[in-house]
């Protein structure tokens, strides 16, 4: 009934969802439309079966305080990062923040079970991510590229300010946006609003 019945109202759910067990709130979770208040009392109550449900089911709406928290909850699980990645309803800078949060999650494991290969784990982070990116979507893809090759420049001692002038006079913004990002060792999507701020100033 939980599953299917349409008669159900959002209060309903929600008061099952703080009063019943697990397999409750999981077949909840599989209903075919979902709002955002009931969404939200799942990825906060659920079980991690229960927000890896919720995140393929494309009938529950997901709120941004839903989508972060699952952002969260994906510390550790490749799989629900997978999942979360592949909705088409997560907004740019949240999706950025799905995105980080699988590189995190790919640097400790590569220091975990390769610790001899600590000097190389921002450049093999840059390629997993890339690789997440590419996968994902591309709505913001160029950066992960963009990201592969400054990096690179990076570990090699050759990114400064000089090299991201010329990024910025060849119009090259994605390479001078994360050039920044790594010289002032500043999240991407700051640095990005912030010259976004400027531009709107100078126009």
């Amino acid at each position: 009934m939980l599953r299917h019945s349409e008669r159900l109202d959002a209060r309903t759910l929600i008061a099952n969802i703080r009063s019943k067990s697990q397999q409750h709130l999981l077949a909840i979770s599989q209903r075919n439309s979902i709002g955002e208040d009931v969404t939200d009392e799942l990825v906060t109550r659920g079980c991690q079966e229960v927000v890896c449900s919720l995140a393929t089911n494309n009938g529950a709406r997901l709120s941004d305080f839903g989508i972060l928290h699952m952002i969260k909850r994906s510390e550790g699980d490749s799989i629900l990062v997978e999942q979360l990645g592949q909705r088409s309803d997560i907004p740019r800078h949240l999706f950025q923040q799905l995105i980080a949060k699988a590189s995190d999650n790919a640097k400790k494991t590569i220091e975990n079970e390769r610790p001899e290969l600590a000097g190389q784990v921002r450049a093999l982070v840059t390629d997993v991510t890339g690789a997440l990116q590419a996968k994902f979507g591309p709505a913001s893809k160029g950066y992960f590229v963009a990201k592969r090759n400054v990096a690179r420049q990076n570990q090699h001692g050759n990114l400064n300010e000089k090299t991201i002038l010329g990024y910025a006079q060849s119009h090259k913004v994605e390479e001078a946006t994360v050039g920044l990002s790594l010289l002032c060792a500043l999240p991407l999507d700051v640095i990005e609003r912030t010259l976004m701020t400027r531009t709107e100033r100078w126009c």
